[in-house]
């Protein structure tokens, strides 16, 4: 782990260096900007530990002791926007890519315990209820949610962190979301609707369009329907989810 960490420090190193203080206030849509890039490193180090680690940000925020933990948090997430950008530049250099069967997936990022919710986490809708059927419990999570996706060789070539109650399927419903993948894209029921389907046709036919001179493989959307849909997948389109999916 502390090799991983290690390359991956050396390679967010020399991208952060290479960029000028205008281009970074320009990818954190903010007209100034009074961190160094010393401490703009270690926010994006921070990102990647808790990716990688799963630690949660109050564990992370004690280790490096900077700042109050409120001041802390709005970095991160602040921060969290450079961290995407980051991510593609890595993957562009590692030559991580999308393939022609791919994966969308999403995971709830919990960052503090019942006990340590603040009112305030609940009005910036960075809390979300989750009941569990078999005992009927409540459970409440403040944090947020990423977004992964996943090419055919298990390598994660497009990462993204949002609001903890960002819904699976609008996050297919934004173009941008669509651009980095293509070919047959599985994902889980909660992605799939009739808009979602319907957004997804429409950017194929938006794509086709502009690269129609060019090869060009459009997305071939695979996800169990929802249940008050009554639609099935075919055959092959659940053999292909069922094995390829696992």
């Amino acid at each position: 782990m502390n090799i991983i960490l290690q390359n991956f420090k050396k390679i967010t190193k020399n991208i952060v260096e290479n960029l000028s203080s205008q281009e970074i206030k320009v990818l954190l849509g903010r007209e100034r900007l009074r961190f160094t890039k010393e401490e703009i490193l270690m926010y994006l180090l921070v990102i990647f530990e808790h990716n990688l680690t799963q630690h949660t940000f109050f564990c992370l925020y004690r280790a490096h002791d900077k700042d109050s933990y409120q001041n802390f948090m709005k970095n991160i997430a602040l921060f969290s926007k450079l961290y995407h950008y980051l991510f593609m530049q890595i993957n562009q250099k590692l030559s991580i890519e999308t393939s022609d069967l791919n994966i969308v997936d999403s995971t709830l990022i919990p960052e503090k315990e019942l006990k340590s919710i603040k009112q305030k986490d609940y009005e910036l809708h960075r809390v979300t209820v989750r009941k569990d059927k078999k005992t009927k419990s409540t459970e409440h999570i403040c944090g947020s949610k990423g977004f992964v996706y996943i090419n055919e060789f298990k390598q994660v070539y497009s990462a993204k962190l949002t609001n903890i109650n960002f819904s699976d399927n609008n996050f297919l419903k934004d173009n941008f979301n669509l651009i980095h993948t293509f070919g047959t894209l599985l994902a889980d029921r909660g992605f799939n609707n009739k808009m979602v389907r319907e957004r997804i046709n429409s950017h194929n036919n938006e794509i086709n369009t502009l690269y129609k001179n060019k090869d060009f493989k459009p997305i071939t959307f695979i996800s169990p329907f929802h249940y008050k849909e009554k639609k099935k997948l075919t055959l092959d389109e659940y053999q292909i989810y069922k094995n390829d999916g696992k």
